[in-house]
């Protein structure tokens, strides 16, 4: 082989995948911690709502209880119905402005981790109006899911 032909050979890089390959493996690996550190935030509140809500529930129950209220449970769901009925409400109000539900980020975060994203569709029956509507709905819906 020529001396000249060692040279060009010499001078051509060797290309190979290893850093494309090095560099997805690290993205993937960011794209990993991130879901999983929204995850943890999502579930932890989650599981707060759920022992706020059981905690008023249980608190607007005994302090409906007394002798007709404890005869009246005792015949039927009446009194259930009625607890049911305030917790339904009490969530509502208490979710209704909470940051995971007028901070967008937030709101998209629910969303995006949420089992219950189309829960508004699946209640209401058309699409959300915003984001906002559509975290409040997966997160009430989270939230009683967590109460069974």
């Amino acid at each position: 082989m020529s001396e000249e032909k060692k040279e060009e050979t010499a001078e051509q890089p060797v290309i190979t995948a290893e850093p494309v390959v090095n560099k997805w493996v690290e993205e993937e690996k960011h794209w990993n911690a991130a879901w999983h550190h929204f995850e943890r935030w999502y579930r932890g509140r989650v599981d707060e709502w759920v022992g706020e809500t059981k905690a008023e529930r249980l608190e607007y129950a005994v302090g409906k209880l007394d002798e007709d209220n404890i005869l009246e449970l005792l015949s039927g769901d009446v009194l259930l119905d009625e607890v049911n009925e305030y917790v339904d409400e009490w969530l509502h109000e208490s979710i209704d402005g909470c940051a995971e539900v007028i901070y967008t980020k937030k709101a998209k975060v629910v969303l995006l981790i949420s089992g219950n994203e189309d829960a508004y569709a699946e209640e209401i029956g058309e699409a959300p109006t915003s984001v906002h509507t559509q975290a409040f709905m997966a997160l009430r819906a989270d939230i009683l899911e967590g109460m069974e």
